[in-house]
Formats: C-alpha cells, sequence, structure tokens
C-alpha cells in the first residue's frame, strides 16, 4: 500500500487547524454582533420611553401652566371684585358718617301735646316722617355693610385658597422642571451613548467585512486545496483499486498456479505410470519408438479472471436544519455516524424537485456544513437532501 506524501498530510492538518480557528472567531464575531444589536435595540427603547416621558412631562407642564393662567385670572378677578366691594364699603361708610353727621346737627323741635280726639285720625308731622325715612336708610345701609363684610371674607378666604393653589402649583412646576431637566439629561445621555455604539457598530461591521474577505481568501485557498487533495486521493484511489485489482490478479494466478502444479504433479505420477507401463511394454514389444512414448496429452488448463463484486454507496437522506445566507452555507442533519465525509456532495430537493447542490465542508457526528454550489431557488430549513 503506498503511503500518503508528508507534505499533504501537513497541509491537510494546518487547513483543519485554519478552519477552526476561523469557524470559533466566525461565532465569537456573530455573537459580540448580536450582542451589540440587542444592546443597541435596547437604548432605542430605552431612548423611545425618555422621549414619550419628556412628551408627557411636557404635556402636563403646558396644562400646569394653563391651570396657572386660569388660577391667575380667577385670582385678579377676585381683587378686582374685592376692590370694587371696598369701594362701596368706603362709600356706604362715608353716607352713614354723613347721615350721622347730620342727624347730630338737625334741630330738635319739641311740639307741645295735642288733645288727643277720639275717632279721628292722627296724622305724624312731616319731620318724623323724614327722621323713619333716615332709620330705615340706616337700616339698610347697615345691612348691606354687613352684607358686604360678608362677601369681603369670603373674597378673603378665596384668595388665601387661591395663594395656597398657587404656591402647590409653583412647588408642582418647580419638581416638574426638575423632572425635565432630568429626563433631558437622561435622553442626552442616551444620545451619546447611542452614537457611540453606532460607531462601535460601523468599527465592527468594517472588521467583519475584512474577516469576511480573509475568510473568502482562505476559503478560495481552501478550495484549491481541496482540489488539489481530492486529485492526489483520486489518484491515491486509482493507485489503490490497481494495487487491488493486481493483487486480486496475483493471488488468482498464484491459485491457478498452485492448481496447474497440483495438475501437473498428478499428470507426472500418471506419466511416471505410464512411462513404465510403455518400459514393459517396450521390453515385450521393442517396434514401439520412444518417440511415441513420451507423447503424453494433458488436458488444457484454463485461467479465468475472479469476478470482484461492485459495492455502491450507500445513499443516505436527511434534511436541511438551518440556513446561513450572510456566508451562503447551510446546516444538515447528516454528519458520521451517517457515513458523511468533508467533499461530499448532496442535492437538495423540495416536493421532488430539484433546487440546489451542497458540497460538505465540516462533519460532526450527527450533523455537518455544507457550501452551497448551486441553486435554483432560496434553500430553506425542511428541504430534502440525498
Amino acid at each position: 500500500m503506498p503511503q500518503k506524501p508528508l507534505p499533504l498530510i501537513i497541509a491537510i492538518v494546518l487547513l483543519g487547524i485554519l478552519n477552526i480557528i476561523l469557524f470559533i472567531n466566525r461565532q465569537a464575531i456573530h455573537s459580540e454582533y448580536v450582542q451589540l444589536e440587542e444592546r443597541y435595540k435596547s437604548l432605542g427603547e430605552e431612548n423611545r420611553e425618555l422621549a414619550q416621558e419628556l412628551s408627557d412631562s411636557e404635556k402636563e407642564r403646558r396644562k400646569l401652566s394653563e391651570r396657572e393662567e386660569v388660577i391667575q385670572r380667577n385670582l385678579d378677578k377676585t381683587t378686582r371684585e374685592r376692590d370694587e366691594y371696598r369701594k362701596k364699603f368706603e362709600i356706604v361708610s362715608k353716607e352713614k358718617e354723613e347721615l350721622i353727621e347730620k342727624l347730630k346737627m338737625a334741630p330738635r323741635v319739641v311740639t307741645p301735646p295735642k288733645e288727643v280726639t277720639p275717632f279721628k285720625e292722627v296724622t305724624p308731622p312731616k319731620e318724623d316722617i323724614y327722621w323713619a325715612t333716615v332709620l330705615k336708610e340706616k337700616a339698610s345701609l347697615e345691612l348691606q355693610v354687613s352684607s358686604l363684610k360678608g362677601e369681603i371674607s369670603e373674597l378673603k378666604n378665596s384668595l388665601e385658597k387661591a395663594n395656597r393653589e398657587k404656591v402647590d402649583f409653583e412647588l408642582d412646576l418647580k419638581s416638574l422642571t426638575n423632572q425635565i431637566l432630568d429626563l433631558e439629561r437622561q435622553l442626552k445621555y442616551t444620545d451619546q451613548l447611542a452614537s457611540s455604539l453606532s460607531n462601535d457598530l460601523v468599527i465592527e461591521k468594517g472588521d467583519k467585512r475584512a474577516l469576511s474577505e480573509q475568510i473568502k481568501l482562505v476559503k478560495e485557498e481552501n478550495t484549491l486545496l481541496k482540489r488539489r487533495l481530492n486529485q492526489n486521493e483520486n489518484q491515491r484511489k486509482k493507485l489503490e483499486d490497481e494495487l487491488e485489482k493486481t493483487e486480486s490478479e496475483r493471488s488468482l494466478l498464484e491459485k491457478r498456479l498452485a492448481e496447474a502444479e497440483k495438475i501437473l504433479r498428478r499428470r507426472a505420477e500418471e506419466f511416471a505410470e505410464v512411462r513404465k507401463e510403455m518400459k514393459e511394454i517396450i521390453t515385450q514389444a521393442k517396434e514401439i519408438s520412444p518417440e511415441e512414448a513420451g507423447q503424453v496429452e494433458l488436458p488444457p488448463i484454463v485461467v479465468r479472471p475472479l469476478e470482484v463484486p461492485v459495492v455502491s454507496a450507500p445513499s443516505v437522506l436527511g434534511k436541511v436544519i438551518s440556513v446561513n445566507r450572510e456566508h451562503n452555507f447551510v446546516i444538515i442533519d447528516l454528519g458520521e455516524d451517517q457515513g458523511v465525509r468533508t467533499g461530499r456532495t448532496f442535492e437538495v430537493f423540495r416536493e421532488d424537485r430539484f433546487i440546489g447542490r451542497l458540497e460538505v465542508i465540516q462533519t460532526r457526528s450527527s450533523v455537518s456544513a455544507a457550501d452551497i454550489k448551486e441553486k435554483t431557488i432560496d434553500i430553506k430549513a425542511g428541504d430534502i437532501v440525498r
């Protein structure tokens, strides 16, 4: 059996190690990229939530501002009404003082008592009517003053209540302003973090693109090495087949030669017996020549080629587990346990219709990774491979 050349074995080992390193780096970069994308999405969600909170706070601030304006208008209106009632109170107080002064300065007239005649109507003098009217107006003014005092007291209470509401509103407005400032700071920090993350993603994409180019170059070299390896493997298989065929022919010839030797020994024994009989006959009949006595016909030796049964490669049936469209390879549920080896090709079918061709690049015990070499439509999980 011919041995594999040492440089080919070293190239295969180095190629396997390089494929493992590239696969590990690709998995690490992919996982880090997925983590960065998830972090970017979470920051985007947090940014939207902060923006929504800021919008709600702005709406609440506008509502509080409108409420403050309404309270301020009510306060101004109450203040004007209070001033008006105060003016009215001052006017009534002046009128009251004037009436008191008039009462003090009015002359007192003493009228002699008159005799009361029975069954006659007594008419009050005009002066009594005047004083009765004055007292009536005085009582009415006192009632108005009392009513104005009550209204002024109510206005004072309303004003105090409005002032308390104004103070509470100012405190709420101050708290809301602080919250808005905090939200703006958080939003600014989130924007800076998102910008930094975007830059990191751009750098990561550039590194990934460069790594993809390196992987592409390595794949091309890998393809060339695979072609050379396949050529060497084909040559080795041809040599092994020829050697096996030669060995089988040699064993067959040895077997035939052994059988021929047995036949020759048997024929030699028969020939010896014949010679012995011939000698006896010659002694009896000297007319027979030695040439006729030595002529012995042997049966022909037929050598037939050995028939070697042809064993066909077992056909396996599997399906596609997942598809990586970015790097143009798939994962199938067939592995080393099913006899799959690197370089083997499979055809992809969907509902008994050919849709593509795969070439195995890496194998495990129960799964394998294969490059997509040809496709008529996009391959997806669940398609049949055979």
